[in-house]
């Protein structure tokens, strides 16, 4: 089952590093033969603080080993630098806290924020940092026991909240527990009938955001021509009609000549094989 777990585990970093973030959670399920710990005796275990060292030490020489195959330092040093570079320390932090208060909205309450009108979005930044504190709490609730799926999404979640980026998609390996500890959350606070009444709002807004995306989902899939336009909200149209219907694109920047090369490579109805 080790043998298994890592060659699972690599698998998983050579399709995204942030796999490395199952290191930690192997080792863990690796060394706790129940597979859980009461977190309460944990602490007051001087071999708690040994095992953290030591998972701390392994974890650092994975990365030092696997730092050639990366881009972590781009990824994470060299993002904030050129964001504090180009504002300033405070305005780049306000930046980065508004970027993951705003992903943990959008991957919890089931609402891209492309369709949240601009006078809106101090309010969905507002309900982020509730949704944010109500996963916290759900959270450490959690922690009375610890599992290596714990540890796991611990690991995935500061890597992510670290990132100086936005992409609400990163969030989706681990969505399950997301979803889980914001309703743990919400039913420690079910005695306050605000609350009680948030619960079930924002599981019947989650499931009616769900259907109005697998609808308009499958309305592009069958869009024929229009999906260029209506895509993304048209910000690739020029790529997808090169691609797709072979209309060639003016002055394509690098980028977007890598984006065109991928739907080239990958998409089969595009034109230029």
């Amino acid at each position: 089952m080790i043998i298994m777990s890592l060659i699972l585990a690599a698998v998983a970093f050579w399709i995204r590093t942030i796999g490395v973030a199952l290191i930690p959670a192997i080792l863990f399920a690796v060394f706790v033969p129940k597979a859980e710990l009461d977190s309460m005796q944990l602490i007051k275990n001087y071999r708690t603080y040994v095992s953290l060292l030591f998972l701390a030490g392994v974890l650092g020489l994975v990365l030092y080993v696997l730092a050639p195959y990366t881009n972590y330092e781009q990824i994470i040093i060299r993002l904030i630098q050129t964001s504090i570079s180009e504002s300033n320390p405070i305005e780049a932090l306000i930046l980065h806290l508004n970027w993951k208060l705003s992903e943990i909205a959008q991957i919890v309450l089931n609402i891209p924020i492309s369709i949240v009108p601009n006078w809106l979005l101090p309010l969905f930044l507002l309900s982020g940092g509730l949704v944010a504190l109500l996963l916290g709490h759900g959270f450490y609730a959690q922690l009375k026991t610890l599992r290596h799926t714990d540890i796991y999404f611990a690991i995935y979640a500061l890597i992510v909240l670290i990132w100086h980026y936005q992409d609400p998609r990163f969030w989706l390996p681990v969505l399950p527990f997301l979803l889980l500890f914001f309703y743990h959350g919400l039913k420690h606070y079910s005695h306050v009938s605000f609350i009680r009444l948030g619960r079930k709002t924002w599981i019947s807004l989650y499931i009616v955001m769900g259907c109005i995306a697998f609808i308009y989902s499958t309305y592009l899939t069958f869009s024929g021509e229009k999906f260029a336009d209506h895509y993304g909200n048209g910000a690739y149209r020029g790529i997808y009609r090169e691609a797709f219907f072979g209309t060639p694109m003016a002055n394509k920047t690098e980028i977007q000549e890598q984006q065109l090369a991928i739907l080239n490579w990958y998409e089969p109805r595009a034109k230029n094989k």
